[in-house]
């Protein structure tokens, strides 16, 4: 659903350039997310509970990204002044978002990391 939410709000109205403008946000907040969680991961057995808070994270993304775009194609057919209110619960619900996919990934390449061969190195976590 990450890349069919944009599609839907460029439909409703939602204009290209503000998405552009959100994609320049959420990097350093996906850049940022991993450098933090990756601290907690070196050494520990917990990669897979941080895995755990991410998918919840990215459950709760979904339902309230759903109900935002309900949202938006109710106020873009009414022509009410919820648009600006809209966008901006949109652009924290994506930086949520993009927090619990980068917790998720990092978690990830934590437990493979803990579970892989030493002799083939860190060839598994390439994107």
């Amino acid at each position: 659903f990450d890349q069919l939410v944009p599609l839907e709000l460029i439909k409703v109205g939602f204009s290209k350039e503000r998405l552009a403008a959100l994609q320049t946000l959420l990097l350093p907040v996906s850049m940022g997310t991993q450098a933090f969680i990756s601290r907690y991961l070196t050494g520990r057995k917990r990669a897979l509970s941080f895995f755990l808070v991410g998918f919840k994270i990215r459950l709760m993304f979904g339902l309230t990204v759903l109900l935002l775009v309900v949202a938006f194609r109710f106020a873009a057919h009414s022509a009410t002044q919820w648009l600006p209110a809209l966008s901006l619960a949109y652009m924290f619900t994506a930086c949520l978002g993009t927090v619990g996919t980068s917790a998720m990934f990092v978690a990830q390449m934590g437990f493979f990391n803990r579970v892989s061969d030493v002799r083939i190195g860190g060839t598994y976590m390439t994107l």
